[in-house]
């Protein structure tokens, strides 16, 4: 329900009741505008579009606060990243403006900035979905008519290509690795673990009598301290090992006794730090301070990541002739679309051999050939 009425000092007041059933008015010096004002409220009222004029005048970083909080359940490692965006890109140059002042016009400038200032378009977008989900927030608040953010063209992000090595150069890089971490190449390589879920694995993971490894917790260097969490997507899973790895495993874990001078704990790290054996192994040094001169030892690229080994499993599995939904399970995909997505270009390496395969089932089925058919 809206109206208009006149004041006492001759102007135009124009009432209505917002989606709450508050009342709102506004003032105008003629009643023609007063008309068209009550008639862009009702028509966003009707379009899902009316922003509260109030909360319009309030500042972004506040809204800021207010959504990172809601980021609680998420894991450390996410929210980091996020505070990170708020605190470095986002609040600097949007903090202190109302929300109703932001355009998108402004936002596009602002994206073309960040292009320019060098930024990868990984971290652009990475940014970008950070401030965009501040404004949802604040849309779904009645705040603002609309996002500006949503729908803006964001640079194109170009995928590491990843590095696959085979059977034989992992047992290089096995043998060319300390000691204390040959196990961990051969398990990422063999089970296809995460570098975060190799780091955080415990004692009580490693089931050497059903030679298996149970995967629910990474270990994360955040701010430089090393803080767990869950594994990436939540997916905890279980993780059969092959026996020649169980058996390097077996070694491993006396080893361990030795480095820590006592009997395992079941909290203690598989893979302890290369300078305190005690301490969890923190995935960024040890690619630096071990993995790549044992690369370089190897006579492989120092370019190859830790996580490469993982990508190593998939392509070793596809080999094999595995199907896209046991990798997805071994590899702890949220949805088969990952798995293809990632590795679906290795597959068409297997249509001869799938072919010849054919052509072997069929002959040894009876098929008559082209002779026999004419007699």
């Amino acid at each position: 329900m809206s109206s208009i009425e006149r004041t006492p000092n001759g102007r135009w007041r124009a009432r209505y009741r917002d989606l709450s059933g508050r009342s709102r008015s506004k003032t105008f010096d003629r009643k023609v505008d007063a008309n068209q004002y009550l008639e862009r409220i009702g028509a966003d009222m009707q379009r899902g579009e009316w922003a509260d004029p109030q909360l319009q005048k309030s500042i972004v970083a506040t809204w800021a606060e207010s959504w990172y909080t809601t980021t609680a359940p998420l894991k450390p490692s996410t929210r980091h990243g996020y505070r990170k965006a708020l605190n470095r890109r986002v609040l600097p140059r949007w903090g202190p403006r109302p929300l109703g002042s932001i355009d998108r016009a402004e936002v596009r400038e602002w994206v073309a900035e960040l292009t320019d200032e060098g930024l990868s378009p990984a971290r652009i977008r990475n940014v970008v979905s950070v401030f965009a989900q501040v404004l949802d927030l604040a849309r779904d608040a009645r705040a603002m008519r609309d996002n500006p953010v949503r729908g803006v063209r964001l640079p194109r992000t170009t995928r590491v290509e990843p590095s696959f090595l085979d059977a034989s150069q992992v047992a290089r890089v096995a043998n060319a690795i300390r000691s204390d971490y040959r196990f961990f190449v051969l398990l990422a390589a063999y089970c296809g673990l995460r570098p975060g879920e190799m780091c955080g694995l415990r004692i009580r993971r490693i089931d050497t009598s059903r030679r298996r490894v149970h995967v629910a917790e990474t270990l994360q260097p955040i701010s430089g301290e090393l803080i767990s969490g869950p594994p990436k997507s939540y997916e905890i899973r279980t993780v059969p090992i092959p026996q020649f790895v169980m058996d390097e495993g077996a070694a491993h874990l006396d080893m361990r006794v030795e480095q820590l001078g006592r009997p395992l704990d079941p909290d203690d790290w598989v893979f302890g730090n290369q300078q305190d054996p005690a301490e969890g192994l923190n995935r960024d040094s040890f690619r630096k301070w071990v993995m790549v001169p044992a690369l370089e030892d190897a006579g492989l690229s120092p370019k190859v990541r830790t996580h490469d080994l993982r990508h190593t499993c998939a392509s070793l599995l596809i080999s094999l002739g595995a199907h896209p939904k046991a990798i997805q399970e071994r590899l702890g995909h949220s949805d088969i679309s990952v798995t293809l997505n990632l590795y679906g270009h290795l597959f068409p390496s297997l249509e001869e051999q799938l072919t010849d395969a054919l052509d072997d089932l069929g002959r040894g089925a009876g098929q008559s050939g082209p002779d026999e058919d004419n007699e």
